[in-house]
């Protein structure tokens, strides 16, 4: 009866601690960074998390901005934009730059955060 009792104990204890975890899927931004045509030398930072954007909602969708004032956040640098990106969860994957015809250089940042399902 010890047996059984210990192993009903033991086999219920595993199934409970099976719901204890949590489940965890990855998400993916790609943080772009263009040069700004001001004497400040700060860059306009983009943030792309897949979200669709909506015409006629304006053209900030996909630009930071401070949860405090709920204006766009300015950067220093792209490496101020991902020590921002790195203070809030998310991890460097890949980065790649393109120039187009007029020696403009926009850079690509690929970034992933592992997010708890709720």
């Amino acid at each position: 009866m010890k047996k059984l009792l210990s192993i009903l104990v033991l086999f219920l204890g595993m199934h409970l601690s099976g719901f204890a975890q949590a489940e965890t899927t990855e998400t993916y931004c790609e943080v772009i960074g263009r040069a700004t045509l001001s004497l400040t030398g700060k860059i306009k930072i983009e943030v792309d998390f897949g979200q669709e954007n909506k015409m006629f909602e304006g053209f900030n969708n996909d630009v930071l901005k401070d949860p405090a004032t709920g204006k766009p956040m300015k950067f220093n640098s792209m490496i101020d934009a991902l020590n921002h990106m790195a203070a809030n969860g998310w991890l460097f994957v890949n980065a790649y730059q393109i120039t187009d015809t007029s020696n403009n250089t926009t850079y690509h940042y690929v970034m992933r955060r592992i997010v708890t399902k709720k």
